[in-house]
């Protein structure tokens, strides 16, 4: 896991996501179609994997705060969140850790 911190972009994979994302948009590409490029190119590596929240949240937040969010995004990252199984790989991290993360998962 490339995560440095529990925040939903402290991690490599959201960190590239939200790059990524934000060069799109810069260039001025639609953000419907953005997303549908950033679907294409990052979706495949998480989808039924036991990180996909990571896309789904990353995309969901960045999405949110810049006023874009889908509905169908919004829907799957509350399902990651409602899914407390994404949360096990961050028991390797430490008792510590992983409450921090659950508390910040929840809120």
């Amino acid at each position: 896991m490339g995560a440095w911190s529990t925040r939903i972009f402290d991690d490599d994979g959201a960190a590239d996501i939200r790059g990524e994302y934000r060069i799109l948009l810069g260039y001025g590409v639609p953000p419907q179609e953005a997303y549908q490029k950033i679907e294409e190119y990052f979706l495949p590596d998480y989808q039924g994997e036991d990180d996909e929240d990571v896309y789904w949240l990353s995309i969901a937040l960045f999405q949110w705060q810049n006023g874009i969010l889908l509905d169908e995004v919004k829907q799957r990252a509350v399902e990651c969140i409602d899914n407390e199984s994404y949360l096990e790989r961050w028991k390797d991290s430490g008792e510590k850790t992983y409450q921090k993360r659950k508390k910040y998962w929840k809120n």
